[in-house]
């Protein structure tokens, strides 16, 4: 997703919308017998099925991934800011465009989806359907994370203060 990362030990990295801390940088041997440097990290947010959780990925591998920081308060606090943007064409049908732009990493796209599936709930009119409920579940506990890690806040109070900005 973004070249040239460059982390060290206690640096904040988010991958799939989770927030990590390096742990350590280690030379591990490959299944081919070389060795190379991987960076190790661990759950900033520890909760009941991840609380041994240790990933690893080479260094070389970085710029293949969706690993990236998060953002500083200042890009945080602009795109938190953002108004509701049609242009993100997500129909209800749409499952997997949705899908794709989860998995993206990108906070500004997830944060524009989430905007605009939650206008469409507070349509009163249409009924939001699962589809669209679970994509704002996950949606909101990607973003929450990284909010609370950029804050400084706790998980719970990062999601209420998304949700207020939502409401």
């Amino acid at each position: 997703m973004i070249n040239n990362l460059a982390f060290k030990k206690g640096d904040i990295l988010i991958d799939f919308g989770k927030a990590y801390k390096v742990s350590g940088i280690k030379n591990q041997v490959t299944l081919s017998g070389k060795r190379e440097p991987y960076i190790v990290y661990k759950p900033c947010f520890d909760s009941w099925f991840n609380n041994s959780l240790i990933c690893s990925i080479p260094i070389s591998s970085l710029s293949d991934s969706n690993i990236r920081k998060p953002l500083n308060k200042h890009e945080m606090s602009s795109l938190l800011s953002l108004d509701y943007d049609e242009s993100i064409d997500v129909l209800e049908q749409d499952e997997m465009k949705a899908d794709k732009i989860l998995q993206s990493n990108d906070p500004v796209k997830i944060i524009k989806l989430l905007k605009k599936l939650w206008i469409s709930k507070k349509d009163l009119v249409s009924k939001i359907n699962r589809t669209n409920q679970r994509t704002c579940n996950e949606a909101i506990t990607m973003l929450s994370q990284e909010i609370a890690v950029v804050y400084n806040l706790t998980e719970e109070k990062a999601e209420e203060k998304l949700l207020s900005i939502l409401k």
